[in-house]
């Protein structure tokens, strides 16, 4: 039997099992960096940029074995990121490529399963090399904002170079949401965000 490819191995120290959709395409989840208004501001402008993908305005359409990322792939499986509170990315993900260089980097990954994500790379000789992952996990609360619906989610961040001001060459998890529990200590520790990620099984990125 032949063994399964590293990268989508599912075993990992955040639940990763098969979710429902959540059929609410009213809902905006933010999904690039930085606080949440400039993430909800970017999730707007990427939705209207989007019809100018073909130009190379936004990211391209993708699949994980498209040759081209192999390389950036490749930079992924070089580092241990199970370790540092990354699920496995989910064989039939959805993917989109961004080209640099710009804001750091010179070339992303745009990752949307069970969980939406980024992964950040640098050109390295002949390929890349992995400097930051973000991963978002979502829940079910949603609440209102000027921006309108925003769901709650929890961002699971890593990085070797800076992105986005995050302290580097450590995990950084944080909350952004309305729940009680959670609203007013924004840093959580990993292990404490898995039992949430836990009780959020069934919520899936839309």
């Amino acid at each position: 039997m032949a063994s399964r490819h590293p990268l989508f191995d599912r075993r990992s120290p955040t639940p990763n099992m098969r979710v429902q959709r959540t059929r609410s395409a009213s809902l905006r989840s933010p999904l690039t960096r930085g606080p949440l208004g400039r993430s909800i501001a970017a999730w707007g402008i990427f939705a209207v940029l989007s019809v100018g993908s073909g130009c190379g305005l936004v990211p391209e359409r993708v699949s994980l074995t498209d040759p081209k990322i192999r390389p950036m792939i490749k930079a992924m499986e070089a580092v241990d990121r199970q370790s540092l509170g990354f699920s496995a990315v989910e064989p039939d993900a959805r993917v989109r490529l961004e080209w640099g260089p710009r804001h750091g980097y010179d070339a992303m990954l745009h990752i949307y399963g069970s969980t939406s994500r980024t992964v950040a790379f640098r050109r390295a000789g002949g390929g890349y090399r992995w400097i930051s992952e973000q991963e978002l996990h979502y829940g079910p609360r949603i609440w209102k904002t000027e921006d309108g619906d925003v769901r709650e989610f929890i961002a699971v961040e890593y990085q070797t170079e800076p992105i986005n001001g995050i302290p580097l060459n450590q995990v950084y998890v944080r909350y952004t949401g309305d729940d009680p529990r959670l609203a007013d200590r924004k840093v959580l520790k990993l292990a404490e965000a898995e039992q949430y990620f836990r009780e959020w099984q069934g919520t899936r990125w839309q």
